[in-house]
């Protein structure tokens, strides 16, 4: 089997960590964060951010650009896929033997390395070049879930610190519009990947389909190459999604941000204004805005308070 890494782009805050560990537990080498070895991440933001004002300023230079920044990830990707990490996703849940046997009967493999951290979703054009050189072929996953619940988690847990992790050419201003903006400026680089690194190479997950739809679990799988245990995996996520909210900066994958602000959502005159901003990149990605916009007010009016205490 060829040697593949494959690596998330998105925005964060789209359910990283409980996609990483839904592949974990499928018996697959997959990380939410931690693959990079090299550069302080205050470091790696810096660069990134730089990439995306190049993409945004002159796309022809950030596609042709050559440089070493890739180097400690590459190395970082090959480590990975020399050793399988001892890595015991089983031990912190009941009936361990029973998922010890299931991953034994996975063998798992290194040839396959599952990035879904977003530190490097500006890279692509770099890491792309770096990995074919040494023989590893890259698909990639356009991550993202409704935008309304994205960009609802970047105002509330970045506006504070300016967006400063963010690309300054994606976003003007510092409010609730910026983070629209960023989202928006995020996925239309992505879509401009695609399109510029070849599409056969790029899927769309969306995370609520994912949940959702087992068709669509199995059109990932399939795109990905990897075999799926169906009955294990709806039981994983029918698992998470019976899990509270976390209430608190915690590790869980049980994806929320609302620990920032529980009361706080988006008015109707505020999510009209994001989705008129965001609608040309959302409609590219199959974006129902409206059902969006729906279910974002149904969570915040009806549903989210019995979450949290569930």
């Amino acid at each position: 089997m060829t040697k593949t890494l494959i690596q998330a782009l998105s925005t964060g805050r789209t359910g990283t960590n409980f996609l990483s560990q839904a592949f974990v537990d499928q018996g697959y080498n997959a990380y939410h964060e931690n693959v990079y070895v090299g550069e302080p991440i205050a470091a790696v933001h810096a660069y990134t951010n730089y990439l995306g004002d190049l993409w945004k300023q002159d796309p022809q230079a950030y596609y042709q650009l050559r440089d070493n920044f890739s180097g400690p990830f590459v190395r970082s990707v090959l480590n990975e896929m020399r050793v399988v990490p001892a890595r015991r996703p089983w031990e912190q849940r009941k009936n361990w033997l029973a998922n010890r046997l299931h991953h034994m009967r996975l063998k798992r493999t290194n040839e396959v390395l599952i990035n879904l951290g977003n530190h490097m979703s500006l890279a692509p054009p770099l890491i792309d070049r770096s990995l074919a050189e040494v023989g590893v072929y890259i698909k990639y996953i356009i991550l993202f879930r409704n935008p309304l619940r994205t960009i609802h988690a970047l105002y509330k847990v970045e506006e504070e610190h300016a967006y400063r992790h963010r690309p300054q050419r994606f976003f003007t201003g510092n409010g609730y519009m910026a983070a629209a903006q960023i989202w928006k400026h995020y996925y239309a680089c992505f879509l401009d990947l695609r399109d510029k690194l070849g599409a056969e190479r790029f899927a769309l997950l969306e995370l609520e389909a994912f949940n959702a739809d087992a068709t669509h679990r199995e059109g990932i799988f399939d795109f990905l190459g990897l075999a799926l245990d169906s009955a294990r995996l709806e039981r994983f996520i029918e698992g998470t999604m019976r899990a509270p909210i976390r209430q608190s900066k915690t590790p869980s994958v049980r994806n929320s941000d609302l620990y920032k602000d529980l009361d706080f959502s988006f008015d109707d005159q505020q999510m009209d204004e994001i989705a008129q901003a965001i609608e040309p990149v959302a409609s590219q990605l199959g974006i129902d805005l409206a059902k969006s916009l729906i279910e974002y007010r149904t969570f915040h009016r009806e549903e989210k308070q019995s979450l949290m205490s569930a």
